[in-house]
């Protein structure tokens, strides 16, 4: 075997660390012995023994005609079923597997497979290891973190039926139609995530075309896609690195091998990196952060022409220093070295949008590395792995973690911070995140542990510090040729001391509006599409997914980052792709993409997320759910599309989240919002019956109250305060506001309408219990605003 050595070791650091999916074809699959003790045929082995066997007529005036597999076993299946089943069951069910038992000795993300046999579960059930198994006929189950998941693609072979196998092109094509089945999930994971692909030419698998337009993972995940033939021509050669493979002629048994040994020197590497015993949960939590010691990103040159900041503009130096940057690093350097007992710290960086708190965070990771920490950037794919993260913590005290958008993570960061007192762990956690979701910090995590700096407006000295950095850089822009008073306006006045608003109205002719509108217009309608997905997506937060991007956009990867360093109007980087900036997307979303197009981009973004969402999606946090979560929110659809379009919306996607309470909550919401608050009831109640949840309780008490508050129906409104305390009796919903906030807005609503003498003295007093339970349950002095204003309301309703 000839293979790059610097390839190889890095294809085994991905491995050993559980980055790879693993892709097997019919090749992988040799050498292995059949339930009927003959070894496993090739598949013009096996549609010659079921010409044989079936005595399938292929004569054609004493000449034999060549007959495919697929027309072969179509022939008998539709005949004899029954037989061509068993036949199948003998030979694919109860494999001996040869080479194939090393397959288990790494993790996988996932095992897929386009074989209908049962070697790797074998594998697996040897060894007793617990697998879960699944065919294309399957729904998505977001399983990786206690699963081993085999996927058959093409479904496998059972002794009783013969249904759910894929041999014809019918098959093939009806294979794909479903968007909840595993295929789509394929298709987006073989984009951006790396995997190893033996024994598949990954050339006549119809139901895969779609998958197989490139690979990127090389750039999203840092860990290149492999494929592993016994041999291949110069021009399947040339056709699977243009598919973003990199090529290695060996064979599989003599590739793992290989594999295995250079895996085994991962643990060496991994004591001396990080100074501690390799083991799971040390994997597990390099799965879910960056080191940012040693992450090397390429410099895209755009930071002054408003693009966010990557790792790489820091490591360029290309930031200038700002106040509230230097402030936070010497409070939190404090912090470290204070008087105060707690040894766990959590420091959030606020501000508005385009204010410079995440080129802060860059920085502040910066100084630390230059200190001698090891700071860890958190991917955010899904929730953290807590257990993980304090084991590594326990065993690695110089360790500062990075939380960009720090709100979508602060149950993690809630139950990180409890656990690190329990156990008497250091913790320093710092993160970013607006000044709009500062109080979801504020909400989980106690005062005395949350410390908070806000990024406000450019100071004088802020303004000398940018001027002298892009002056240096020579990207002054349009001010380049001013005096050096009248630059110092452009930042004081032109741009009111905004950070963002100064860079990205510096280059270029039109007002940052303008441009952005007269840019949509002018271009082809594939690039409008992808570009309001992205753009929704990335004002909701998240970067639109890599492989759903491909898909919108009917492009290859490398055309994708082709077309966004074209057009300059996204960007492909390791989250997925998305505007230049969270103030682009926005302004794109509000100025410049019309309805129409927002309507379509909401229908695709949703059709493409649907296959990567399920209950343990939900329960794991992952990215696709929480950027659906966003997406499906009544407030969302409403903003973007309107009554009518919105309805139409929800009908649309019913088919893909039907299952899903959350749904319906927010369609019962959106419904009640348009003034259908019966229809909207009955949709509310649709989901509890799904799911006995807290928010469902508290939708179905919204909507009763604001139906009570329109008829004046005080047995109603009982069922609504009743539906509230309900929500209010789950574990952690009594320190919830949500239930809270209902209660007494609709109490005083009620009120106001019909008089406060048409609600039941028991409610009445109800209102005095919820009030108690509220004031010993709340600490933020703002709930504490809001519960005075509604006791003076109520008071005003009392005495008239």
């Amino acid at each position: 075997m000839q293979v790059d050595g610097q390839l190889l070791t890095k294809v085994a650091e991905g491995v050993a660390r559980g980055e790879y999916s693993l892709l097997l074809g019919a090749g992988a699959s040799v050498g292995a012995m059949g339930g009927n003790g003959v070894p496993l045929p090739s598949g013009p082995e096996l549609r010659d023994r079921i010409v044989s066997e079936f005595g399938v007529p292929v004569g054609v005036g004493g000449e034999r005609v060549e007959v495919t597999l697929p027309r072969a076993y179509s022939y008998v299946a539709q005949r004899t079923p029954g037989d061509i089943a068993s036949f199948m069951g003998s030979w694919f069910t109860g494999c001996k597997p040869a080479w194939q038992d090393i397959v288990a000795d790494f993790q996988w993300r996932r095992i897929w497979t386009l074989n209908i046999d049962d070697v790797i579960e074998t594998v697996y059930n040897n060894r007793g290891i617990h697998i879960d198994r699944f065919d294309h006929t399957s729904k998505f189950r977001d399983g990786r973190r206690r699963d081993n998941q085999i996927i058959h693609l093409h479904g496998y072979a059972r002794k009783d039926t013969v249904s759910d196998l894929v041999f014809s092109i019918q098959e093939y094509m009806s294979n794909v139609r479903d968007p909840r089945a595993w295929h789509a999930v394929f298709v987006d994971e073989f984009t951006e995530q790396p995997f190893i692909v033996i024994g598949a030419t990954l050339q006549t698998e119809f139901d895969l075309e779609p998958a197989l337009r490139q690979s990127a993972a090389d750039k999203t995940r840092g860990f290149p896609s492999v494929i592993v033939l016994k041999s291949v021509s110069p021009f399947e050669r040339d056709e699977l690195t243009r598919l973003g493979l990199a090529v290695i002629e060996a064979d599989a048994d003599e590739f793992m091998q290989t594999l295995k040994t250079e895996v085994a020197k991962f643990p060496a590497y991994f004591t001396g990196q990080y100074a501690r015993a390799f083991s799971l949960s040390g994997v597990k939590f390099l799965q879910q952060f960056v080191d940012l010691r040693t992450y090397n990103p390429s410099n895209s040159d755009k930071f002054y022409s408003g693009y966010e900041p990557s790792w790489g503009d820091i490591l360029s130096d290309d930031d200038a220093r700002i106040e509230a940057t230097a402030n936070a690093l010497n409070s939190i350097r404090s912090e470290m070295h204070g008087t105060n007992d707690s040894a766990q710290k959590v420091h959030m960086l606020t501000g508005y949008a385009g204010s410079g708190k995440s080129t802060g965070l860059l920085r502040i990771a910066q100084h630390f590395i230059a200190e001698g920490h090891h700071v860890f950037s958190f991917r955010g794919d899904e929730a953290l792995d807590v257990d993980a993260a304090i084991d590594w913590l326990m065993h690695s005290p110089m360790t500062v973690l990075l939380f960009d958008n720090c709100a979508d993570f602060a149950h993690s960061l809630r139950d990180l911070v409890s656990q690190c007192e329990s156990s008497n762990t250091n913790l320093l956690a710092i993160g970013a995140e607006r000044l709009n979701r500062r109080q979801v910090l504020e909400r989980e995590i106690k005062p005395e542990i949350l410390h908070i700096y806000e990024y406000k407006f450019l100071s004088d000295r802020d303004i000398e510090s940018l001027l002298d950095k892009l002056s240096s850089r020579r990207r002054l822009g349009k001010i380049t040729r001013e005096s050096r008073a009248r630059q110092q306006d452009y930042f004081r006045k032109t741009a009111s001391r905004r950070l963002f608003e100064g860079m990205a109205n510096l280059e270029g002719g039109a007002g940052f509006r303008q441009k952005i509108q007269d840019t949509y217009n002018q271009l082809d309608e594939r690039t409008k599409r992808t570009y309001a997905a992205a753009s929704i997506a990335y004002e909701l937060g998240y970067s639109l997914p890599l492989g759903i991007a491909t898909t919108i956009a009917g492009l290859p990867v490398n055309s994708l980052i082709d077309l966004a360093q074209e057009q300059s109007i996204f960007t492909v980087d390791t989250s997925g792709v998305h505007p230049p900036h969270r103030i682009t997307a926005s302004t794109s979303v509000e100025w410049a993409i019309p309805r129409g197009d927002k309507e379509d981009a909401l229908y695709r973004l949703a059709h493409g997320l649907a296959p990567h969402i399920d209950v343990p999606a939900i329960t794991n946090q992952s990215r696709p759910y929480r950027l659906v979560r966003r997406l499906m929110d009544q407030e969302t659809v409403h903003r973007l599309i309107g009554a009518e379009p919105g309805r139409n919306f929800y009908a649309n996607i019913q088919p893909l989240f039907d299952w899903n309470g959350r749904y319906w909550e927010q369609r019962a919401l959106f419904e009640s919002e348009v003034g259908n608050n019966e229809q909207a009831r009955s949709y509310a109640e649709h989901s509890l019956v799904i799911h006995r949840h807290p928010f469902a309780f508290n939708t179905l008490g919204t909507i009763l109250g604001r139906i009570a508050i329109a008829t004046g129906d005080s047995n109603i409104l009982r069922d609504a305060l009743r539906n509230l305390l309900s929500a209010r009796s789950f574990p952690n919903w009594e320190a919830s506001e949500h239930p809270y906030q209902t209660f007494f807005s609709t109490m005083n609503r009620f009120g106001s309408s019909w008089g406060i003498a048409s609600i039941p003295s028991s409610l009445r007093n109800d209102w005095t219990q919820w009030f108690r339970w509220a004031q010993l349950t709340f600490s933020n002095p703002k709930i504490h605003d809001q519960l005075r204003q509604y006791q003076s309301d109520w008071l005003h309703l009392a005495v008239g």
